[in-house]
């Protein structure tokens, strides 16, 4: 079942969640994005469960479909739940993406026993990390 990858992504969304809820960062500003072969906001109030497409785990992701709906937000924090596996020509874009980004405006959690050992940094953290990941990033 992918390694575990949709309970570990639940469990990841429901806590990021939990923050706003519970005050650490504005919740009108949470966005649920979902990201495949195309990347798209997707409508979702907290309350509700989360969408089905969100624990569709197989396939590619196209980082050129997300960099474009992201753009380069200057007041934003981007949180990507990901097994970390891209394409190898979009190593570039990729790493140009994230130097246009505001200092401490991402991160990237690694997401299921699978996840690209290979995608590393100071904004990538392991799914068993999330919370020290999140500890006062989400806070005005």
């Amino acid at each position: 079942m992918e390694g575990g990858k949709r309970l570990t992504l639940r469990g990841l969304t429901r806590q990021v969640e939990q923050y706003f809820r519970l005050g650490y960062g504005r919740e009108r500003d949470l966005q649920l994005v979902l990201w495949a072969d195309e990347a798209a906001i997707h409508p979702w109030d907290p309350s509700d469960e989360l969408p089905a497409e969100i624990f569709n785990c197989s396939g590619s992701a196209s980082w050129g479909a997300l960099s474009d709906l992201l753009g380069t937000p200057e007041d934003t924090k981007i949180l990507i739940l990901t097994d970390g596996f891209w394409p190898n020509e979009t190593h570039q874009s990729i790493k140009d993406w994230k130097q246009r980004l505001p200092n401490d405006s991402l991160r990237i959690v690694r997401v299921g026993a699978d996840a690209n050992q290979r995608l590393r940094g100071t904004e990538v953290f392991e799914s068993e990390a999330f919370l020290s990941a999140m500890e006062g990033w989400l806070e005005e």
